[in-house]
């Protein structure tokens, strides 16, 4: 044989549902072809009981005029299908019907659909947990400090100044021992306290040698008091105990210069009184140097009594002897 070719050999096979169940045995899918007839379309061969609705019928010529494999999820008697569709050719290429492998994605869906009420209802109990766990925090860390400082404050507004505000992130120190400060008349020294209220930037009487020297001009720039008052609501802690501590040493400042203002009150009125009983002593010799020069001035008229009428006397007989 000269091995050229001569021609080809064809063989074909029913198409029909029997040779799309041999194939659903091997592949283990359903298989379907589906065929114009007429204004719609037709099963030619099936593994399924699925019909094919009319609102199917654009989506299929649609596949048939491109020419191309697509894909189309519906749902078919209360079951969900993800649907591959592709042209059916004949052996001139001419594109004669539909291909089509439904697969049932139900239980696919329903895991997928159970899996997406798992994550919200578990991102709901974490947004939850979260949500509580901020308000506790937050209760704890504002507002419950914040509710005590304006209970302090409205007992220092009645008057009671001994109130003070605790935190658990506010720290004594003895700051003497810590800087090595040799200035033994502050009252600070050898203390465990917080110095700057005492004698700090934060008291009106300001002994810190740093403070004095230039070396600060405000202890929130020492590093004792950065290492102490650890958060903003322990510096408001101790800056609302620095400014009732400065209240009451000003009050404790007025109330000596009270008692000496007192003090020289008695020694005035003491003076006063002096005064006045010497004011006294002189009105009462004052009236009686005014009772004796009274009396003399009576004596003194009844003495020129007798001297006038004896001048009036001599003058008439004075008379006579000029003529």
């Amino acid at each position: 044989m000269d091995k050229n070719h001569i021609g080809s050999v064809e063989f074909g096979i029913k198409l029909n549902s029997k040779l799309l169940n041999s194939m659903k045995e091997v592949l283990n899918v359903d298989i379907s072809v589906i065929v114009p007839d007429g204004q719609g379309f037709k099963y030619l061969a099936k593994t399924h009981s699925l019909t094919i609705p009319e609102t199917s019928y654009s989506w299929l010529r649609k596949v048939m005029e491109e020419g191309e494999v697509q894909t189309r999820r519906t749902n078919r008697e209360g079951k969900d299908f993800l649907t591959v569709y592709g042209p059916l050719r004949d052996y001139s290429d001419k594109v004669v019907g539909v291909l089509a492998i439904p697969n049932d994605i139900s239980a696919t869906t329903a895991a997928i659909r159970m899996n997406i009420y798992k994550m919200a209802g578990a991102g709901l109990a974490i947004l939850v947990v979260t949500m509580t766990a901020v308000y506790y925090l937050m209760n704890f860390l504002i507002n419950k400090p914040m509710r005590q400082l304006v209970e302090k404050f409205k007992k220092a507004g009645d008057g009671d100044l001994t109130v003070s505000m605790e935190s658990k992130r506010l720290h004594s120190i003895n700051c003497s021992a810590t800087r090595d400060c040799g200035k033994k008349d502050c009252s600070s020294y050898g203390q465990e306290c917080m110095c700057w209220e005492r004698s700090g930037s934060f008291s009106t009487r300001v002994e810190c040698p740093r403070i004095l020297g230039g070396d600060f001009t405000d202890c929130r720039d020492c590093e004792i008091y950065r290492d102490s008052v650890l958060d903003e609501f322990a510096e408001l802690s101790t800056t609302f105990n620095a400014f009732l501590g400065n209240i009451r040493r000003m009050l404790i400042d007025i109330q000596g210069s009270t008692y000496e203002m007192s003090d020289s009150s008695a020694g005035l009125s003491e003076l006063a009184d002096g005064m006045q009983a010497g004011t006294k002593s002189a009105s009462g010799r004052t009236k009686a140097v005014s009772g004796a020069a009274e009396e003399m001035s009576s004596n003194m008229n009844a003495v020129q009594l007798p001297v006038k009428r004896h001048r009036q006397t001599s003058i008439w007989w004075l008379l006579p002897l000029r003529k």
